[in-house]
């Protein structure tokens, strides 16, 4: 499809591009030597990641702008382009420790209902178990645990004894801080990475402990590790996530065209942060399987594997809670002990 005015899901003549390109690639041709089997935007983008993914990230650039001239008016296109020309120019960016995008996506679009479930779950939790010691692995700047814990105080009371928050982000770890200071609540706070506090605090216990939206950011192996590091040291663990999965292969024409609809969606729902939010957050973290290892800032799982993960680790899990069906993939909590 090549009129500016493309929609935002593919017809069949994109579809067949897409399949025609994904033959060439496992037929062993590289990026360039199938341009010109790229006719519109939807190619040109699949030749974008597909570069990315090569490591040619000045030609990913290029065949994302080419996208976004064909289809100007298209959601995801401009906001790659610009996106990709950054990599270009400064390379990967700390998506999860710059604030300013993460604030604002989080604060908006579908994560409004998506935390006002997070915060009924988690303050229900808190209520019936009155943990005298919390950790909160990953808090950011507290978007789940504050309203949770606010959520959760009977009486002005908040039913928790201590919060240990684990931040590696100063601003965000900070901006924590100062808000459980403003409540009262006892807390110690830790800047490091999780991989880090584990080596660092073997003798410590907690009654509770939860992640929201942040094991996924550790690469597997580390992410196992910590959960069977966990398991003799928590009562109970609360995981707040996706039921979402990258294939082996994000190439495949039917995940690719599925994550673009998604994709078109997401950014969609924001208004004048949609560039801050598409091209800081959104399309860094979405982008980073397509590219090497080095470019990847989260490994999503499904139900099914974060279960066996979680058993693997030693904990019983419940079943698990479906908090939102947001517009990447449905949230659940899932509580393990």
């Amino acid at each position: 499809m090549t009129t500016h005015d493309a929609p935002e899901t593919l017809d069949a003549a994109d579809r067949a591009e897409l399949a025609g390109l994904n033959e060439a690639r496992l037929a062993g041709a590289g990026p360039a030597a199938a341009e010109p089997l790229a006719r519109g935007a939807a190619g040109w983008f699949y030749l974008a990641l597909w570069a990315f993914g090569a490591g040619r990230t000045a030609d990913a650039a290029g065949h994302a702008a080419r996208a976004a001239r064909l289809a100007p008016g298209h959601t995801v296109y401009p906001h790659a382009a610009a996106h990709l020309a950054e990599r270009r120019d400064a390379g990967p960016a700390e998506v999860y420790t710059s604030p300013d995008a993460f604030a604002a996506y989080i604060r908006g679009g579908g994560n409004v209902p998506l935390y006002a479930a997070a915060t009924a779950a988690l303050a229900g939790r808190y209520r019936r178990l009155r943990p005298s010691r919390l950790l909160d692995v990953g808090t950011g700047d507290g978007r789940a645990l504050l309203p949770a814990l606010d959520a959760a105080a009977e009486g002005g009371a908040v039913p928790v004894g201590r919060v240990d928050v684990l931040e590696p982000s100063e601003a965000m770890r900070t901006a924590t801080e100062a808000e459980l200071a403003r409540r009262g609540v006892p807390f110690r706070s830790f800047g490091t990475t999780a991989q880090r506090f584990a080596a660092e605090n073997g003798a410590e216990r907690w009654e509770l402990t939860q992640s929201t939206f942040a094991l996924q950011s550790l690469p597997p192996a580390d992410r196992r590790e910590l959960l069977a590091w966990l398991r003799p040291r928590t009562e109970r663990l609360l995981v707040v996530d996706f039921d979402s999965a990258v294939p082996a292969d994000p190439l495949e024409p039917e995940y690719f065209a599925g994550l673009l609809a998604r994709l078109a969606r997401g950014i969609a729902e924001y208004g004048d942060d949609r560039a801050l939010i598409a091209r800081g957050f959104v399309l860094p973290v979405v982008l980073g399987p397509f590219g090497a290892d080095a470019e990847r800032t989260n490994y999503e799982l499904s139900l099914p594997e974060w279960t066996a993960e979680l058993r693997a680790a030693g904990f019983e899990v419940a079943e698990p809670e479906l908090l939102d069906r947001y517009w990447w993939s449905p949230a659940y909590l899932i509580e393990a002990a």
